[in-house]
């Protein structure tokens, strides 16, 4: 299992994945458009086989990173695979010298918020209904 950079061919899994996983999700040609900004970096953890366990989508901008994106396939799911990707794009920011890394949950998303939890995010404010009517909650982390 790899993590891997974003490549066309992966993105009848990616679409697949995205509509399992948000109400209003990315369309394939959004996940497209996305890689002309210059300041995103989109992964995929690829399996063994060559098959996509999940993606994620970050900005770089300055001393700050916001994850876009993060979701892992329906069958593949609390299984450490959105925890790798996470600790994959936490090692990106030290090493690129980061400070805050900021994203945004659903505020009845207990799975991810525990994930974000547990590694060291902490809740700074509400969106009030970002999600289609749901809140969502902005966390942060600072790195050293």
């Amino acid at each position: 299992m790899d993590i891997l950079s974003f490549r066309q061919q992966h993105l009848d899994s990616i679409v697949k994945i995205e509509e399992d996983s948000f109400d209003d999700g990315w369309s394939a040609r959004m996940f497209l458009s996305s890689m002309a900004d210059k300041t995103i970096i989109f992964n995929i953890l690829a399996l063994d086989d060559g098959g996509v366990a999940g993606y994620c989508l970050y900005r770089v901008i300055d001393d700050e990173a916001e994850i876009l994106k993060i979701a892992v396939d329906k069958d593949r799911r609390r299984l450490g695979y959105g925890a790798k990707m996470l600790d994959d794009i936490i090692s990106f920011c030290l090493k690129a010298g980061v400070k805050k890394i900021f994203l945004e949950a659903g505020i009845n998303n207990t799975s991810a918020l525990n994930l974000y939890k547990s590694f060291g995010f902490k809740k700074i404010s509400i969106r009030k209904n970002y999600y289609r009517g749901q809140d969502a909650i902005v966390l942060e982390k600072t790195l050293k």
